[in-house]
């Protein structure tokens, strides 16, 4: 050390400091060297110090509270793991001559930080393992900056940390935080919605589940407050996002193969990009949400969706309406905003041109080419749809208007048609969705014409298999009212044509009026009546099955026919077994009536008919039922026509179509009846009421879609009191009527 007058020189000083109380490690070894000068106004020092190691827990004990106090506070409230090295610090400053307070003017240095745990926003975890330095640059700023550190608790990497500690000499110390990193959107996203930042909370959008990677950058500014209050935090975070996937985000819909933008701060988000959503390929989306506060009817969410959709692709979700009877591809673009305290309204627009589309049972079709297109417009309340409103699609020789109305959870409760136009059809409507499994479905159609003229048969009946009418008829509670003026068929109009159905949900037809004209005559009446004290009345009245049973698609192998049928359940339950009589009138079989056929090949004079004719007349048929959910139960069931008659009785398994019957036919039915008839003698050539002199037994088998008909041949030589020697001996079934 040297000393004169005007001028104090240390060369070089060596400290080795004593351990403060608590210190985690060693305490450091410091060297100093320094001088200082006379001047007018006092004199003017520097100081060099260096040190060479210490835990940064520790700074706070060798650090002099007085010196850079802001910087000092933050760095050792902040820094809470890892060591420090190779510190030097040059500090200059003033002895005032008239022996006032010395003053720190400059103050530069930088230490060395090595696995550090740095707290960048209490409480939000720190990040750990950051290497870097700590620059001072002057007695107002100091500048932290690491990399290769990791954000505490999740898996993403923090690429580079920068803390900036400024205006420390003027008592309001402020604070610049920036970072870059990279990992896992969901570990980002939970990070910026951390309850200390909450930057998410009014994102109309759970982004919970939300995956994909994220490079970020985030930028925080604030003063260094004790108390400090969220709205003094300046936020800015601007990521770019890919393979970005968030399951359900709208209505059931996905989203997949995301790439976007980000920018997030304090006052809002922006978000652009292009993803998979639902039937929607690389479609371009983009959304605005204002976190500010604001008055009632304030814009605080707009954004918009455009792109192509593969419409296949809807199939399996609840907008699988018309199943494969959509396809091709649609330019869908939707516009939404949200006002606040209201629900979200989305305006949707789809050109489909290039789609594929048919409407069942309208007998309409459009494939891809010709223009058409599609609008509504849609209100949601928290991510679920409340309805639909101004729906129009509109196609060549098309036209379909209507609105939806939807439950919590986009529940569907009813469907409106309030105009409907396809070729000639013209017709309205309303479908009532059930509140519960035992609800009803409630379903009103009007209109002046219904054009089912080629309509699709699967639609109408279902298609033909060899499986029975049970599963097919499990049919949901429904109540029905229709009328409509004109049912335009193939084989003609119906006009007038009205029903009123009530269906339980337990299978259960409770009541029924139906009815129906053509030709300015009754075409068909049904009625099931409610009984005084339980049970009901069936009444049926068709003036030609045949064409009845072509309109529905259950078969075209039955022609003409006058079907008279009274029947009765005796119970309101679902096993109460339908009782009743069916007289089916001058019917003809052909096609794939394979019994009518073979029973018409018996009669001698018949097989020429049988093989080249247009099949089977028959004259009467007398059929006692009884019908359950198992089976269709017959007994005494009488055949006639000119050609033959025949008796059955049996039944039908309604589950799987299988067939248990058996019977006698009677071939040339008028001269093979007469000898029958014969005084005294007439019991030996005669079998039972409707049988005759040649009479063969029969039994059915198999399938209604695959029967095996078996007929004994030796029975058809035997007169009616011999026959049983040479026939089945089968006695008549027991419980041929099932109950």
């Amino acid at each position: 050390m040297e000393a004169a007058p005007d001028r104090v020189a240390l060369q070089r000083l060596r400290l080795v400091l004593a351990e403060g109380a608590g210190a985690r490690g060693n305490a450091p070894v410091a060297q100093a060297q320094g001088e200082a000068l006379r001047h007018a106004e006092g004199w003017r020092w520097r100081l060099g110090l260096g040190v060479d190691r210490t835990f940064l827990p520790d700074l706070a004990l060798y650090w002099p509270a007085s010196v850079a106090p802001g910087g000092r506070s933050w760095i050792v409230e902040n820094l809470t793991a890892g060591t420090a090295r190779d510190g030097h610090w040059d500090f200059g400053g003033l002895l005032p001559a008239n022996g006032g307070t010395p003053k720190l003017e400059t103050m530069t240095g930088m230490l060395t930080v090595e696995d550090a745990t740095v707290h960048w926003l209490r409480p939000v975890p720190p990040v750990e393992h950051v290497s870097g330095t700590i620059r001072f640059l002057s007695p107002a700023e100091i500048l932290v900056e690491g990399q290769g550190g990791r954000q505490q608790g999740t898996a993403l990497a923090a690429q580079e940390v920068r803390v900036r500690l400024y205006d420390l000499d003027i008592g309001q110390e402020k604070t610049e935080i920036s970072g870059r990193v990279a990992g896992p959107l969901n570990d980002m996203l939970r990070v910026v919605d951390h309850p200390r930042l909450h930057l998410l909370q009014t994102v109309p959008i759970d982004l919970s589940r939300a995956s994909g990677k994220a490079n970020a950058t985030l930028h925080l500014a604030f003063p260094l407050l004790a108390d400090l209050p969220a709205e003094r935090i300046a936020v800015a975070v601007k990521a770019q996002v890919t393979d970005a996937a968030l399951p359900d985000l709208l209505l059931d819909q996905s989203l997949r193969k995301g790439r976007a933008s980000l920018d997030l701060t304090e006052a809002g988000m922006r978000l652009d990009g292009t993803a998979d959503l639902g039937p929607l390929r690389a479609a371009r989306m983009g959304m605005q949400v204002d976190f500010r506060d604001g008055p009632p009817g304030q814009l605080v969410v707009q954004g918009q969706v455009e792109g192509p959709a593969e419409l296949a692709a809807l199939r399996g979700t609840r907008f699988d309406i018309l199943g494969d009877r959509i396809g091709g591809q649609a330019a869908v673009s939707a516009r939404f905003e949200q006002h606040r305290g209201a629900d979200t309204q989305v305006e949707a627009k789809a050109d489909l041109a290039q789609a594929r589309l048919s409407l069942a049972p309208l007998n309409w079709r459009k494939a891809p080419g010709p223009a058409a297109r599609a609008e509504m417009s849609m209100r949601l309340r928290d991510g679920a749809l409340r309805s639909i409103d101004g729906l129009r699609i509109e196609a060549p020789d098309m036209l379909l208007r209507g609105a939806a109305e939807f439950a919590p959870g986009s529940r569907i409760t009813r469907l409106t048609l309030a105009e409907g136009r396809a070729g000639a059809s013209r017709v309205s409507g309303q479908l009532g969705f059930p509140e519960g499994p035992d609800g009803f479905w409630r379903i009103v159609a009007r209109g002046p014409v219904l054009d089912l003229r080629g309509a699709d048969p699967d639609f109408l009946g279902g298609p033909e298999d060899e499986k029975g009418s049970a599963e097919r008829s499990a049919l949901p509670g429904f109540d029905a009212d229709i009328a409509l003026g004109q049912v335009l068929t193939s084989d003609g109009p119906y006009e007038r044509v009205e029903a009123l159905i009530r269906h339980d949900a337990r299978g259960v037809l409770r009541q029924m009026q139906a009815y129906g004209r053509s030709g300015g005559q009754e075409a068909f009446a049904a009625a099931v009546t409610p009984r005084a004290g339980g049970g009901r009345d069936l009444s049926v009245r068709v003036a030609d099955l045949g064409r009845l049973l072509r309109l529905t698609g259950t078969t075209g192998d039955v022609q003409d026919g006058r079907l008279r049928v009274q029947g009765r359940w005796a119970a309101d339950t679902p096993s109460s077994p339908l009782l009743g009589e069916a007289e089916l009138e001058d019917f003809g079989l052909r096609g794939r009536a394979r019994l009518g056929k073979l029973l018409q090949a018996l009669s001698l004079y018949g097989i020429p008919e049988a093989l080249t004719g247009p099949g089977l007349r028959v004259s009467s048929l007398h059929a006692p039922f009884a019908l359950t959910r198992e089976a269709l139960g017959l007994e005494d069931v009488r055949l006639s026509s000119a050609s033959l008659g025949a008796t059955a009785k049996g039944r039908v398994m309604r589950r799987d179509g299988r067939l248990e019957l058996e019977g006698t036919i009677v071939p040339s039915y008028l001269l093979n009846s007469l000898p029958g008839r014969l005084p005294l003698v007439g019991r030996l050539f005669s079998a039972e009421p409707g049988g005759g002199l040649l009479a063969a037994t029969f039994t059915a088998t198999g399938t209604l879609g695959d029967p095996r008909i078996t007929v004994n041949p030796l029975s058809m030589l035997a007169p009616g009191m011999l026959r049983n020697l040479f026939g089945s001996g089968t006695p008549p079934r027991a419980g041929a009527r099932e109950r």
